[in-house]
């Protein structure tokens, strides 16, 4: 978005058109901007020119962070965005940056991006759940890499990570782990998706992200990780046919992309308490201004589950959101430009203190009570 509109393939003058279109995007659907300063250096900055990945050397860092401050000069001081986060760099392992120099270009971005916006929150590391091989050949873990950097009291504003894992636990454990290494530190989960292959093993990848299994997967890493804290999650991608929600085309949408709709529509945005006494069957309750309370039920077992809900509705009268496998294979294809999305019908279920549900297989259930009653 600099340069000549390809990510700075030379040094100025700017083109800041594309960027500053997609920030407006991005705040006119009511969305906050989130902004990784580069995933590589620009080619006039890269110690090997014409590598897709470029790193710096670290006599040139004082320019890189240069570089980076004045993107945010232009974008809080120039144009009044009031963009609120931003990375150094991103994924600094697979730039293949030591530790060491990727701490010391953090604290010089740090610093020049400060003096021209205070209120702008710098984050990193920025690394994906995998090692960090260093230039002596030696590897950092995970848990190796992020406790280095607390020894080093690295000054992050807040600390942002990768993970991809079809294992929701696993992804819930890094999130636990980092609240031990950085107790009173924001985490942002800045990419989240089951498996991170785009050339090689894309195909694997495909299968992963877009199956059936993807939606209790979501549910369940979507639920916990708001039960731990973690300040933000960032789902990847929205527009691509290996990762996204729908496909480069706009002609078929992703299992989760039902998902988003139901968490984003349907549910309300204050969590209240619930619990289930089934290991196959999650549950998030929320409440919304209005008064209506929705129980979202997600299943994740291969086979549907019945379940006993207590009676919520004063009125016996409830909204259902019945979402499974059956309904996504006759619904996911996109008609001039609109994507279906899964309507409620409305139930009326006998007069008692308990009522009866099925949550479909690896699918999810979502009940709203139409009265404002409450749970």
């Amino acid at each position: 978005s600099i340069d000549d509109g390809q990510g700075g393939i030379k040094q100025g003058p700017w083109n800041w058109d594309t960027l500053d279109d997609l920030i407006v995007a991005i705040k006119g659907v009511g969305a906050e901007p989130y902004i990784a300063l580069g995933f590589g250096c620009p080619d006039w900055l890269a110690e090997k020119p014409g590598m897709r990945l470029g790193r710096v050397k670290p006599e040139r860092f004082g320019e890189y962070a240069d570089f980076m401050a004045e993107i945010v000069q232009h974008l809080n001081t120039d144009k009044k965005h009031e963009v609120k986060w931003v990375t150094v760099d991103n994924e600094p392992e697979n730039i293949q940056y030591d530790i060491g120099d990727y701490r010391d270009l953090f604290t010089q971005a740090k610093g020049r991006i400060k003096t021209v916006d205070q209120s702008v929150q710098i984050g990193g590391p920025v690394t994906g759940y995998a090692y960090w091989t260093q230039s002596d050949g030696t590897r950092l873990s995970f848990s190796g890499s992020t406790t280095w950097f607390a020894e080093q009291k690295t000054d992050f504003d807040f600390i942002d990570w990768h993970i991809y894992s079809t294992n929701a636990d696993s992804v819930i454990k890094t999130a636990q782990f980092l609240k031990t290494v950085w107790p009173d530190k924001k985490l942002i989960l800045s990419e989240l998706n089951r498996d991170w292959r785009y050339g090689e093993g894309r195909e694997k990848s495909t299968q992963r992200n877009w199956s059936w299994a993807s939606v209790s997967w979501l549910a369940r890493s979507y639920d916990m990780l708001q039960q731990e804290g973690v300040y933000q999650v960032h789902y990847f991608c929205t527009n691509n046919g290996i990762f996204g929600l729908f496909d480069y085309h706009f002609t078929k949408t992703a299992p989760n992309y039902q998902l988003f709709y139901l968490m984003t529509n349907v549910m309300g945005r204050e969590r209240v308490e619930a619990s289930t006494d089934h290991d196959a069957i999650g549950v998030i309750a929320t409440r919304q201004d209005h008064g209506e309370y929705a129980l979202m039920l997600y299943n994740r077992a291969n086979a549907p589950v019945k379940v006993l809900v207590p009676n919520f509705s004063s009125d016996y009268s409830y909204r259902v959101y019945d979402y499974s496998y059956e309904w996504y294979v006759k619904n996911h294809m996109i008609t001039d430009g609109v994507p279906p999305v899964v309507s409620g019908q409305t139930v009326l279920v006998d007069h008692k203190d308990v009522t009866e549900w099925t949550v479909p297989a690896l699918g999810v259930l979502v009940l709203v009570n139409e009265t404002g009653s409450k749970l």
